[in-house]
């Protein structure tokens, strides 16, 4: 999980509504991380969302879909997944540390 990385503690977790739960919003403000999680349309409790911050998430997606079309990121790159940690780790490291 992304939570064991070796890296600085993340402040916050972007995510889409598909994570929008009551566990893992816990699970990640019992380890110190904000979720940015929109609520899902049959939430019963209202949560707020900082959809500010949650713009971020729309651009690292059209990032990884850039390089994926590019072919960095196939899975015929023998180095691909080498390459995609390295992105993961870089973008954790200056962005949620």
């Amino acid at each position: 999980m992304l939570l064991n990385l070796p890296i600085a503690q993340p402040k916050m977790m972007l995510a889409d509504k598909g994570y929008d739960g009551d566990e893992v919003r816990s699970s990640l403000l019992m380890h110190g991380i904000l979720p940015v999680i929109p609520p899902k349309a049959n939430r019963k409790q209202a949560i707020s969302c900082d959809f500010t911050a949650y713009k971020d998430r729309n651009r690292i997606e059209r990032m990884f879909n850039r390089l994926r079309s590019s072919g960095l990121l196939r899975g015929a790159n023998p180095g691909a997944a080498r390459f995609r940690c390295e992105i993961y780790r870089t973008y954790l490291q200056r962005h949620l540390a």
